[in-house]
């Protein structure tokens, strides 16, 4: 497993294609391929049996199985597939005519209103003026004389010895 290499966290996240489509303010689950029908089906059983392998080792061990599955144990995932895009236009038009038929003032009242942000001068000036607050000179600090004298100090350890 050394010879993978650590790949780069934020770069695999960044415009990665989600489950999910955002139509007119409502969520709705995309529509899975055959191929995610029968993966769905297929990886739980692939890591039971080979527990210590990488997913991408199970994800290969996948797609062998998928080229090697006859016409006949792939149209029953289409017909999967076909059914869940259709279920997910369903949704899709549904969410559509609902945004329609919603009047847009109420739209507009239901939407929170975001305050708008300072202006660059003015988160600068509040930056500004938290340093100056910082170093504003401290009123002299009061000083007392303390008699000192060294032998005095040298005589005192001296008894404590």
């Amino acid at each position: 497993n050394q010879s993978i290499k650590k790949r780069n966290v934020i770069n695999d996240k960044f415009g990665r294609v989600t489950a999910y489509d955002l139509i007119s303010s409502r969520i709705i689950k995309k529509a899975k391929s055959a191929f995610g029908f029968f993966t769905e089906e297929c990886r739980p059983k692939l890591i039971a049996d080979n527990p210590k392998s990488s997913m991408e080792a199970i994800l290969l061990k996948i797609e062998e199985q998928w080229k090697n599955l006859n016409e006949e144990e792939k149209k029953n995932y289409e017909i999967k597939a076909a059914k869940d895009q259709e279920r997910y236009d369903r949704e899709a038009k549904k969410a559509v005519e609902q945004a329609a038929r919603q009047p847009t003032k109420e739209a507009e009242k239901k939407k929170p209103k975001l305050k708008s942000p300072p202006s660059g001068q003015q988160k600068l000036n509040k930056m500004l003026n938290v340093q100056i607050e910082k170093w504003k000179p401290q009123p002299p600090a009061k000083t007392v004389t303390v008699p000192f004298s060294l032998s005095s100090c040298r005589h005192y350890l001296q008894r404590q010895q």
